[in-house]
């Protein structure tokens, strides 16, 4: 007989996946984050400095870098929410083999 030692099921495997694509996105956020803060920082400079059109330009670069982050922020919170079903239809199931179980004694 072959040992379960070391066998990954579908659903750890998948949880998993989709673990390693969070992080990643997560990472991708906190990188925009930091972009954003140097940007901010930038157009207050070029406003500071009455650059007025350089400023109104890196504004335009700002609202991109923050739709694309909440765009990453929607794909995290899809990640999430799907994380939680494939583990909460395997309660349910051990949930349910357990019932029958019971049933049977």
């Amino acid at each position: 007989t072959a040992s379960k030692v070391g066998e990954v099921s579908d659903d750890e495997r998948v949880i998993f996946l989709l673990k390693i694509q969070r992080d990643r996105l997560t990472t991708r956020i906190k990188e925009l984050e930091r972009k954003e803060a140097e940007l901010t920082a930038k157009v207050k400079s070029l406003l500071k400095d009455g650059q007025k059109d350089q400023a109104k330009f890196q504004l335009g670069k700002l609202k991109g870098f923050q739709s694309r982050k909440k765009d990453l922020n929607i794909k995290v919170d899809f990640i999430d929410k799907q994380s939680n079903s494939i583990e909460q239809a395997r309660d349910d199931a051990n949930f349910t083999d357990v019932l029958k179980d019971s049933n049977k004694v």
